[in-house]
Parts: C-alpha cells; structure tokens; sequence
C-alpha cells in the first residue's frame, strides 16, 4: 500500500529547516519519493477549484485538492488529521483518508 503525507506532518520539522532537509527529505529524495503532480492532477485540481462554493478558495484548499487529486490518481492514501480531507472526499471520488497512527489523545 503506498501512502502520501499531508504537510501537517510537517511542522514541527520545519522548525529547524537544516535537519529537514538533512533527515527527512533527503531520505525520500534518494528513493525517487518526492513526486510533483501531473499536468492532468494540476487541471483536475484547477476544474474542482471552479466548482468550490464563492468564498471558499483559498491556498490550503487549493493544496488539498491538488494533494487529493494526485492522491486518487495515484492511487495513494492520504494520511492526515486536516479534517478538510474528509470533506473533499465529496468531491475527489475514490479518495482515500485515514488519519496517522495512533490517535491523539482526548483531553
């Protein structure tokens, strides 16, 4: 099963950009992991965009869309706790979300 990382998964990396690159892109970048979108994942994203309600386009949408659509395409799972995910499966048919393991705990 393959999987694509949202860029939540991010954050606490790019708190120090030097060990980033160091460690973990580095990694995927010597795997052949790093993969930009298609031009047809590009136009498929840009077509759901149109389709978004007024008011609703923004630069995290439209990352999420293009992250969804290459996903789909690619037949990727989307690992992620950004709800918006679970909402875009509405409009990106045979998108697949689970959130990481394990859990994060109530409080």
């Amino acid at each position: 099963m393959k999987f694509t990382i949202d860029s939540n998964v991010f954050v606490d990396a790019v708190r120090s950009p030097q060990r980033l690159d160091d460690h973990l892109l580095a990694s995927f970048e010597r795997r052949g992991r790093i993969v930009a979108p298609t031009r047809q994942e590009w136009r498929k994203a840009g077509r759901l965009m149109s389709e978004t309600p007024t008011g609703s386009p923004y630069a995290a949408r439209q990352n999420d869309l293009l992250l969804a659509t290459q996903a789909r395409e690619r037949g990727w799972m989307v690992i992620t706790r950004d709800r918006d995910f679970t909402e875009l499966r509405s409009s990106v048919p045979g998108l697949q979300v689970m959130a990481p393991f394990p859990p994060l705990p109530r409080t």
